[in-house]
């Protein structure tokens, strides 16, 4: 059987309950943890979003399922059997972020070499190049392209790969939002003719629109797994925001429900919360507390802990703003 019909098998057997299952991956590095006992399944054919802010352990667990970190506990199976370290390449490929080998190479010479190394016909390497918009650059080296057709260049290389799985390290990183949307098409086309895919993504609206499930991590703990339907269900939102241009109540999207159950975790941990609180600049901590039951920020809008993301509290205690030098700014 080839590598062609394993990928086939895999996008239609519907009688097997996940492609790849994580087991209780864990890691340390000394006395930080970095995974803990993060356990999740992988469907044939779906995308699966791996959501988190930076430092959560989003590329910790893809080198860990790829087999290029040795993880201090748990397992990884596939199609409910151990996968060795040895045999993941055979079924998985891994991208990392910020890749950019063979800088004095010329592109149409670095996909000829992946062409050939995985037996591609021309026909394929033709769509691939076409889907990617890789045309105009064939003939530049690849330390000449910028971020965004590097980019491009590595995800074309990944897409040429037999692999049934691809596991993807931010792979919007260096496109606009058209660029962007253009990419995630690409994504789900190749997905809907049977390749899975993992990738990990901070950016929330962007996963929202491309993956079909997500994988919830903070800290490296496990906060969700679900479709966003299913951690709406799992997620108290009492207070859901109004969709745009209309005056009624609408549906919660993965940004409200990831920082519920993110904060929910926090505040069950006073001794944990106060630490990460002490840490920040005093001007990240222009709150005043009434009581537990609600907060105001800088800008005086009160807001209910179950509902954080309308105010300040989007970026905070999390991350700290980006596009103002103050941090922790309010982004009402």
């Amino acid at each position: 059987m080839t590598i062609s019909d394993t990928i086939l098998r895999d996008g239609v057997a519907a009688d097997v309950p996940a492609l790849m299952e994580v087991a209780g991956l864990a890691k340390r590095y000394g006395d930080q943890r970095a995974l803990s006992d993060v356990s999740f399944p992988v469907k044939a054919g779906e995308v699966l979003g791996l959501i988190g802010p930076n430092g959560a352990g989003k590329t910790t667990l893809l080198e860990a399922i790829a087999g290029l970190l040795p993880v201090d506990g748990g397992d990884v199976l596939w199609r409910g059997t151990s996968l060795p370290l040895p045999r993941r390449r055979e079924f998985m490929f891994y991208l990392p972020d910020g890749l950019r080998p063979w800088d004095d190479q010329y592109v149409a010479r670095v996909i000829a070499l992946f062409a050939t190394v995985y037996d591609r016909p021309d026909s394929i390497v033709a769509q691939t190049i076409h889907a990617l918009d890789l045309a105009p650059v064939l003939r530049k080296r690849v330390v000449a392209l910028s971020k965004g057709y590097a980019r491009r260049l590595m995800l074309a290389l990944a897409l040429l790969t037999p692999h049934p799985l691809l596991l993807m390290d931010e792979p919007f990183d260096g496109f606009d939002l058209r660029q962007t949307r253009e990419i995630m098409g690409v994504l789900r086309d190749v997905a809907g003719r049977g390749r899975t895919f993992v990738l990990a993504i901070h950016q929330l609206l962007d996963a929202e629109r491309v993956c079909d499930r997500f994988v919830l991590l903070a800290d490296g703990r496990l906060r969700g797994v679900g479709t966003l339907d299913e951690l709406r269900a799992q997620t108290p939102l009492p207070n859901p925001p109004p969709q745009a241009g209309e005056g009624r109540v609408g549906a919660a999207g993965l940004e409200d429900v990831f920082l519920a159950r993110s904060l929910a975790t926090v505040f069950s941990r006073p001794s944990r919360f106060t630490a990460r609180l002490a840490r920040l600049p005093a001007t990240s901590r222009r709150w005043r507390a009434g009581s537990r039951r609600s907060m105001a920020c800088s800008c005086r809008r009160s807001e209910q802990f179950t509902s954080p993301s309308r105010c300040c509290f989007r970026s905070w205690p999390f991350e700290r703003s980006a596009a103002k030098k103050k941090p922790a700014r309010c982004a009402c």
